[in-house]
């Protein structure tokens, strides 16, 4: 399940133990710890881009973070990469670096960070390809006025009706 920022608390998480979730993380006092912090300063797991934007993040996997003032602990994925020029208007923006939080149970051994991003950002990865393709050729164009198409519903049941044994005007 996938569950936006407002979300991404402790509380939630904890809430939502055993459940397989990736909400965005909303507390950015989470980058301030130790743990975090140690394994920011390292090289990133792994990178992670969208076509469609080309923008490309740097993933740090974090396991068995402390989350929230009740602090439940999860596996926490950090996304960094470089902050736009008009400020971002999702993650946390530091020393020009954005940096998402993506808060999930799901194991490390069967999900990578990148799959666990993924999850969360192509929640519908096929709806601006189906856009594309709408916008490509108009549906009403090949289906409503192709020859022997019929216009509605109502013109197809009285076709229906016309050719039943014992109906029309041949009964």
């Amino acid at each position: 399940m996938r569950l936006d920022g407002q979300y991404g608390t402790g509380a939630v998480i904890a809430d939502l133990a055993g459940f397989p979730s990736v909400p965005r993380g909303k507390d950015d006092t989470v980058l301030d710890q130790e743990s975090i912090q140690s394994r920011l300063h390292l090289p990133a797991d792994q990178q992670f881009s969208r076509w469609e934007s080309g923008l490309v993040r740097q993933l740090y996997d974090c396991p068995d973070v402390p989350v929230g003032p009740e602090g439940c602990r999860c596996r926490v994925v950090v996304a960094t990469h470089p902050a736009p020029e008009k400020k971002s208007r999702i993650g946390h923006t530091r020393k020009g670096v954005v940096y998402e939080l993506f808060l999930t149970h799901l194991p490390q051994d069967a999900f990578t960070a990148s799959d666990v991003v993924a999850l969360y950002l192509h929640r519908g990865a096929f709806e601006p390809v189906l856009a594309d393709e709408d916008d490509e050729q108009d549906p009403d164009r090949w289906c409503s006025h192709s020859p022997g198409f019929p216009r509605s519903l109502a013109d197809r049941l009285a076709m229906d009706l016309e050719r039943a044994p014992g109906t029309g005007a041949s009964a």
